[in-house]
């Protein structure tokens, strides 16, 4: 067993650098045994005990006694000052309340020759925090470059996770490469296991971003189980609100509605913004389930999230969905038009590309089809500039099935839907689907429209049972394309295929539980459970 030093003058100097490692639990042993004023007088003991309460889960105690610490400085303890700012501004900001944040970045300037990475590492949240996700990007960014002086490499790891947070929205590729990256250095390093439930936190949101459903639930519930072992209660939230997130994007909007409500009523006794962002989504879903008037109405004005600034781009997006569904069309259009630009302007890629389709869709319904198809060639210039697949925000499936009646354009067969697509009969429907390409709902044949596109009726049935014929197995893309097009040159055919896919898609968006999924070059047909596929057709039912 590590052998403590008795002397708390010495231990005041170790502990702040031993604080995020595996010798936590037997520092703090050593700190609390020691009398409360003899704490309370040394910067590097009361610190100590502040992050310890802050991780906890209790902010009012860590700030408190991080404000003591703050007291006890000298002049020598600059970098635990810096250090000090950064805790005590994040737990503010996590309050959504900024002005302590801003007050602790102009003190801890100093004379400006002396810049630590916990100061630029606070800066960066304050930017977030403002909904500047490039210049938090770049301050990161910054506090990794290793060129400035730090307290602890614990700060680097935390500026990796929050990098990657800030990437979610648009680079999720880069932002599980920083996750795993994060994972990695908090065992080699010998740093404490309450790093990791952040890391996987940022990692499940990016699986989700990347379409990666599977892997992002079982990521989620890992996030949520470690800090709920380490006490560490706003990452516990936080992973449960991801989890809600999944939910909806997965079909199950009741389910998702359910854990928010268990959640909301979780922060009550919290600080935290988690809170805000649980009635936030809980007032999107009352939208899309169609259980009040519209969005805005499930978030009453006197609700104390709209007195925050940190949800100001999203409450307005609420209001735009209001507007859109009680036919206020052109106040709908503007407000949707200024949050894209907002969106774009923070770097918010995904926020903007989901936008973006709900105001073509609204164009679209309106006539305006030259303006719809404006608007989704842009959403579509942002998606080949960025790595996510889908955005978690303000996705719909009325929205992506206007993105494929309108669109016209090759990476469109590369998109995979996401079982959204399939709207909320998904599962309490039964479909049969026959080799011949006949299609039975609920015991009635469904008429699919084959003249949909410009493929061709002939040409895209015959895809579709060529896929049919392959189901489970997929179809390599030049074997598929040789098949339908055998008289075309191999560029012209793979063209063909692209456009005969967007066109199958199509068609398919209202067989709920069946869908086109292209991985790698390779093309199936993917059946939720409540399809089935039969080889001999039966005659239909009335």
């Amino acid at each position: 067993m590590r052998q403590w030093p008795i002397d708390a003058a010495r231990l005041a100097q170790a502990a702040p650098r031993l604080i995020d490692t595996t010798a936590r639990e037997t520092l703090l042993e050593a700190v609390r045994s020691l009398p409360v004023e003899q704490i309370a007088s040394r910067a590097g003991l009361a610190y100590t005990v502040g992050y310890a309460a802050l991780v906890d889960g209790n902010q009012d105690a860590g700030i408190g006694w991080l404000a003591r610490a703050r007291a006890a400085l000298r002049p020598s303890d600059w970098l635990l000052e810096a250090r000090i700012a950064f805790e005590i501004g994040a737990a503010y900001l996590t309050r959504g309340l900024a002005s302590p944040a801003d007050v602790l970045l102009l003190d801890a300037q100093g004379d400006g020759t002396r810049v630590s990475a916990d100061r630029v590492h606070l800066q960066a949240l304050a930017d977030e925090a403002a909904g500047d996700y490039r210049r938090a990007t770049a301050n990161y960014r910054r506090v990794l470059q290793g060129d400035m002086p730090v307290l602890s490499q614990a700060t680097r790891v935390l500026a990796m996770i929050n990098l990657a947070a800030a990437l979610n929205q648009h680079d999720p590729a880069e932002s599980l490469a920083l996750s795993e990256f994060a994972l990695a250095t908090i065992t080699a390093h010998g740093f404490h296991r309450r790093l990791r439930p952040p890391a996987l936190n940022v990692m499940g949101y990016a699986q989700i971003c990347v379409g990666r459903f599977a892997a992002a639930r079982t990521t989620l519930k890992q996030a949520a189980a470690e800090a709920r072992v380490s006490g560490y209660t706003r990452v516990e939230l936080y992973a449960e609100f991801n989890q809600a997130i999944l939910d909806e994007l997965s079909g199950a909007p009741f389910d998702a509605a359910r854990r928010l409500v268990r959640l909301r009523d979780r922060c009550a006794n919290v600080h935290t913004d988690v809170a805000g962002w649980a009635a936030i989504r809980l007032a999107w879903l009352s939208w899309i389930n169609g259980e009040t008037d519209g969005a805005a109405s499930g978030l009453p004005r006197d609700h104390p999230t709209w007195r925050s600034a940190r949800y100001a781009d999203a409450l307005r997006c609420l209001v735009a969905f209001d507007d859109s569904r009680r036919g206020r069309t052109a106040q709908a259009i503007a407000e949707f038009s200024g949050c894209v630009r907002s969106a774009e302007s923070r770097g918010d890629s995904a926020s903007a590309f989901a936008l973006l389709l709900q105001l073509a869709h609204l164009e679209h319904a309106e006539g305006r089809a030259a303006s719809a198809r404006k608007r989704i060639d842009r959403a579509l210039e942002i998606l080949e500039a960025s790595t996510f697949r889908l955005s978690p925000n303000w996705w719909s499936a009325d929205a992506f099935r206007t993105l494929l009646k309108v669109a016209d354009h090759p990476s469109i067969a590369e998109l995979v839907p996401p079982p959204l697509l399939q709207g909320r009969v998904a599962g309490r429907r039964d479909v049969e689907v026959y080799l011949d390409g006949t299609v039975m709902l609920d015991g009635a044949e469904f008429f699919l429209l084959w003249a949909t596109g410009r493929t061709g009726r002939h040409m895209l049935l015959r895809f579709f049972t060529e896929l049919l014929l392959s189901y489970p197995q997929p179809l390599a893309r030049d074997l598929l394309a040789d098949r339908l097009w055998p008289e075309s040159e191999g560029d012209a055919a793979v063209r063909n295929l692209y456009a005969a896919t967007n066109d199958l898609r199509k068609i398919l968006v209202d067989v709920p539980g069946v869908r086109v999924r292209v991985d790698a070059g390779h093309y199936r047909l993917i059946f939720d459970p409540n399809v089935h596929l039969y080889e001999s057709h039966r005659p239909a039912t009335n």
